[in-house]
């Protein structure tokens, strides 16, 4: 390849790596996206996104280009994918608490 190739390439590849830290989605748009979908599964209730914060866990793992959300509310859970500016759904889950043995107490 000749020189001009390698540098428009270098400059393309570069612009899209600003692009992908630049659009890493923030805590708050997983929040809205969490929002929204619960609107659409509870027949479009929206559930304020800070009420969210209030009354459920989550959390967030950030690396340069891309992140991670979790959602826990009691035992259910959601989880979401960001990058470029996109946020997408990964899974939903339930916490199944096992049910400890009853030990009987000893007659005294």
């Amino acid at each position: 390849m000749n020189k001009p190739k390698i540098k428009i390439l270098s400059l393309l590849f570069s612009f899209i790596i600003v692009a992908l830290i630049l659009s890493n989605p923030s805590e708050s748009r997983f929040l809205d996206k969490l929002s929204e979908d619960y609107g659409a599964m509870h027949g479009n209730q929206r559930i304020d996104k800070w009420m969210l914060v209030h009354v459920g866990h989550s959390t967030r793992s950030n690396w340069v280009l891309c992140s991670r959300f979790n959602y826990q509310f009691g035992n259910i859970g959601v989880s979401y994918f960001g990058i470029g500016g996109f946020i997408i759904h990964t899974g939903s889950y339930t916490n199944q608490f096992k049910k400890s043995k009853e030990i009987p107490l000893k007659e005294i």
